[in-house]
């Protein structure tokens, strides 16, 4: 924060200016960021009792609120990009009208991806063609599944096509400074050296397998954490869908396309959990969607 001209990634300056913005600095005492950081949290809290209507005494509520709660304190009480997704998260809730609030999360979305996290801009792209593919009433399952792989790999293409790299060489790349460190035992590595499309996508595969099952195995109580928190998220999405009739909320396709993505670039399980701790909150308004006060359900497809 101090030295922001020696970084030249552009997503690490935008997260100092904008601390600095708040006239912090470097020097900041960590009591002063936690504080910092836990009023936004209590900010996202109220907003969603209040505004949103989520009864945090059923049980799938709470349980998720208490895990908000330790991811959070974890990963995203300290000056980070992390706290500023929730910071980002705050302001979009409290001024979006809720009949509107598909289209503020998804311009929520796109400024993240272009200031903070740019790999979110490919999540936007995803989780729009996911949107129209699931819930096209004119495909079967089955090609909905080929659509989806048909999707994965129209970016692998066209990435390759633009650079002359693989998607899924970003996670190599990570992983290769780290390979030696003893404390880094959660990495996630691709089986295969990129030579073609076709490894690019074997090692896409390995990566989704592997935010839902451990391949390489456990190697620390971390991963046993996520691995549980992962499936928490998988079986509430199930349930969700299975009791949606017809379309479905255009989060559920966030969520979907997110994992999408972490199953390209995320270097290891730490990292993964990090990122998918936004994952809650979108949860918890998509679970309860029913009781947000949405004056026509129609206005919550902003595709349709």
């Amino acid at each position: 924060m101090n030295n922001i001209s020696i970084n030249s990634d552009k997503n690490y300056v935008s997260t100092a200016k904008f601390f600095l913005m708040f006239k912090f600095n470097a020097n900041t005492p960590y009591d002063t960021e936690a504080f910092f950081a836990w009023v936004f949290f209590a900010i996202l809290m109220i907003v969603l009792i209040l505004k949103f209507k989520i009864a945090f005494l059923k049980i799938r509520n709470l349980s998720l609120l208490v895990l908000f709660t330790l991811f959070y304190g974890a990963y995203s009480a300290q000056f980070s990009k992390e706290l500023v997704i929730f910071i980002m998260l705050d302001v979009v809730l409290l001024i979006s009208p809720l009949k509107f609030l598909n289209k503020t999360f998804t311009i929520f979305v796109i400024l993240y991806g272009t200031y903070f996290r740019t790999y979110w801009l490919l999540i936007y792209v995803c989780s729009i063609v996911f949107f129209y593919i699931f819930n096209s009433s004119k495909l079967n399952k089955l090609f909905k599944s080929l659509l989806y792989f048909g999707t994965v790999i129209g970016m692998e293409v066209v990435y390759n096509l633009l650079t002359g790299n693989f998607l899924s060489d970003a996670r190599y790349t990570v992983n290769s400074f780290r390979i030696e460190d003893l404390y880094t035992n959660t990495i996630i590595n691709n089986p295969l050296i990129n030579n073609s499309i076709v490894t690019d996508f074997l090692n896409f595969l390995y990566g989704l397998i592997n935010v839902f099952i451990p391949i390489d195995g456990i190697h620390s109580v971390n991963e046993i954490i996520y691995y549980v928190w992962i499936w928490v998220i998988a079986i509430l999405c199930f349930k969700y869908i299975k009791n949606s009739e017809g379309h479905k909320d255009y989060k559920l396709y966030f969520v979907l396309a997110m994992i999408t993505i972490q199953a390209f670039f995320e270097p290891d399980v730490g990292s993964m959990l990090r990122h998918q701790i936004i994952l809650i909150p979108i949860l918890l308004l998509m679970l309860n969607e029913n009781t947000v006060g949405q004056e026509d359900k129609k206005d919550r497809l902003i595709y349709e």
